[in-house]
């Protein structure tokens, strides 16, 4: 009996196994496909009663896929995008370019049960490089989105079944040049080093050390980070005596960006830092106008758990 349902576990990895790789074979040709056509257009696609005709998008050409009832593109489109997409998601966008919008989501639904053991091939994974190509090519994603995904891919950032990946992707930059000065330091770049940061001390963090919260170092490093980051902030922006407006711009900047990569916990942290520092000065009237519409605005922010999932990309919570 033994004997049997080891054989019978052999022959289901080596079904697996061929299967993957006849996928990613198929893979490999649809996609060259797809890029084919963007260097090219238009392309002719072979219908089953050989006739040809000629399509000037993606939409049209995964209609024309659909017609001659060949799943395989739509195989791959799915296996590839359930890795950075919720199901959801993926339905609705595509069904946004499509008429049988009620019929495709069934077929969408039912192969991703199908084929959920193919999204864990490596080989798939590697084509993705051919699929940013054909996404940016064709305007679905910028080349910003498109550094984000490749940043994901190679594991910076672990991103929920629910998360899209549409959030700003700077470009990098050499803070360790000569003669650098912090206010040459972009803004977008300080909030995304801030970020980084705080997601590897996040991610540090085990589920059972919560509970022994007073005893966990990484727990006491996240929360004396936060009291660092807000007396920093209050130091930089001003004294007992007045306040610096070209230092509190350019926090109010570097908040605006954290926002942006949704990471809440340094944001209020900032937030704070300036709070303090503006409640500690006898005389405000030296802060413009400007600047304390921008800031008020930051401080209407308010997050809440309930509506984490609707968020754009992954989240730093407070």
């Amino acid at each position: 009996m033994a004997i049997e349902e080891e054989t019978n576990i052999k022959r289901k990895e080596e079904n697996q196994v061929v299967t993957s790789s006849v996928f990613s074979k198929e893979l490999n040709n649809v996609l060259d496909g797809i890029s084919e056509y963007i260097k090219n257009p238009p392309i002719p696609i072979q219908h089953v009663d050989n006739s040809d005709t000629k399509v000037k998008s993606i939409s049209q050409l995964l209609e024309e896929f659909m017609k001659s009832s060949d799943e395989l593109f739509l195989r791959c489109f799915v296996s590839c995008f359930t890795l950075f997409i919720s199901h959801d998601e993926l339905i609705e966008e595509i069904s946004t370019n499509l008429d049988k919008c009620f019929y495709l989501g069934m077929k969408i639904s039912y192969w991703i049960g199908s084929y959920e053991d193919l999204l864990f091939d490596h080989n798939i994974k590697d084509q993705f490089e051919k699929l940013l190509y054909c996404l940016e090519k064709t305007g679905k994603l910028d080349l910003e989105s498109c550094e984000t995904i490749r940043m994901m891919l190679n594991g910076l950032i672990t991103v929920g079944g629910t998360s899209k990946i549409l959030f700003y992707a700077p470009d990098t930059f050499d803070i360790l040049s000569n003669n650098i000065d912090f206010y040459d330091i972009p803004n977008v770049e300080i909030a995304r080093q801030i970020t980084l940061q705080d997601q590897a001390m996040l991610l540090s963090l085990k589920p059972h050390e919560l509970y022994l919260i007073d005893s966990c170092w990484e727990a006491t490093t996240v929360i004396n980070r936060y009291s660092k980051l807000s007396q920093w902030i209050c130091d930089m922006v001003g004294d007992e005596t007045h306040i610096y407006a070209k230092e509190l711009e350019k926090i109010i900047s570097i908040a605006e960006n954290l926002k942006l990569f949704n990471n809440y916990w340094s944001l209020y942290a900032v937030l704070e830092g300036i709070t303090n520092a503006l409640e500690s000065v006898k005389d405000t009237r030296t802060v413009p106008d400007f600047l304390l519409k921008r800031l008020n605005t930051l401080k209407k922010t308010r997050f809440k758990m309930v509506k984490a999932r609707f968020l754009d990309s992954p989240i730093i919570p407070f």
